[in-house]
């Protein structure tokens, strides 16, 4: 009776791409189901600051933005409704957010060395 051949070996990169492809396609499955859950409702207070709730800005306009208890300079990008969407200054875009006119002022003189922005 012959010997069956044998079989195949699975070379150790095989192994390690099909296991990238299973981590990827896991990812890929939670970051469905992230998306679709409902997102957490925003503080009450997310846009409450010392601003002026009556004032108006326009796209490009230098402007001081409230975060966390302090100013920060910032640049208006544009607006609607009531709300504007500011690009901090020197900070990533993962920063740049939707505020009313309660966080913002228009742009102050900057500090002098060692003084406080708030």
């Amino acid at each position: 009776m012959p010997t069956p051949p044998p079989a195949p070996r699975i070379s150790r990169l095989e192994v390690w791409g099909l296991l990238a492809s299973l981590v990827l396609i896991a990812g890929l499955a939670v970051t469905g189901i992230l998306a679709i859950l409902p997102k957490a409702a925003p503080s009450p207070d997310a846009d409450d600051g010392p601003g002026n709730p009556t004032a108006t800005y326009r796209a490009e306009q230098p402007v001081d933005a409230w975060h966390a208890g302090r100013w920060y300079p910032a640049h208006v990008h544009s607006a609607a409704s009531g709300r504007y969407f500011i690009t901090y200054d020197d900070f990533s875009v993962s920063w740049h957010e939707w505020v009313t006119a309660k966080r913002l002022r228009k742009r102050s003189e900057p500090p002098r060395r060692g003084e406080r922005q708030d």
